[in-house]
């Protein structure tokens, strides 16, 4: 299933409220968010570019980003999905990115700025290789814990506005945050 098959009309604009009693549609509390988490969904096609708040893609089976939005107001959330690159995923997220629990090894062509936290645990990194190239800006902290990173952890203190970063290796994470 494709996000574009849970909307029955042509175009869905954000910005207006949208009864979500009517079949198909699931948004949050504000109607300016879409919630299309467990849905089995394969495909973020048919997205909106611009989400004003939240974006929750959880819980689904995407193997991609691709055709999701490209700016999200608040928190974008694709966790617990077989996703195994950050490729697509949007360029401003005003929330938190949060990516947990998924196959993810690679950053692909990722360049983010992320205003709050970035949860990114539970995934196949094994380096950090170039980071600070792929995260512009995180404002507050980073957490890549029960990943298996080895290498490349130095990019961290890169980051513009990252307060403090969760690791597994203690004694690397001490040190980052140090600094």
């Amino acid at each position: 299933m494709k996000v574009k098959e849970l909307f029955e009309e042509e175009v869905i604009s954000i910005a207006t409220r949208i009864n979500d009693t009517t079949k198909n549609r699931r948004f949050l509390n504000n109607p300016k968010s879409l919630d299309c988490s467990f849905l089995h969904l394969n495909s973020l096609d048919g997205s909106p570019e611009r989400i004003a708040n939240d974006f929750d893609c959880s819980n689904n089976d995407l193997k991609s980003l691709n055709g999701g939005p490209k700016s999200v107001g608040g928190d974008f959330v694709c966790y617990a999905n077989p996703l195994v690159s950050l490729d697509f995923a949007p360029h401003f997220i005003g929330g938190s990115f949060n990516f947990a629990t998924c196959e993810v090894f690679s950053f692909g062509n990722l360049n983010c700025e992320v205003r709050s936290h970035v949860f990114g645990s539970n995934n196949k990194f094994t380096s950090l290789h170039n980071i600070h190239k792929h995260f512009t800006f995180i404002g507050g902290m980073a957490r890549f814990k029960e990943t298996p990173i080895t290498s490349c952890v130095l990019g961290l203190l890169l980051i513009k506005g990252l307060r403090t970063v969760y690791l597994d290796n203690k004694e690397v994470q001490n040190i980052i945050n140090k600094h």
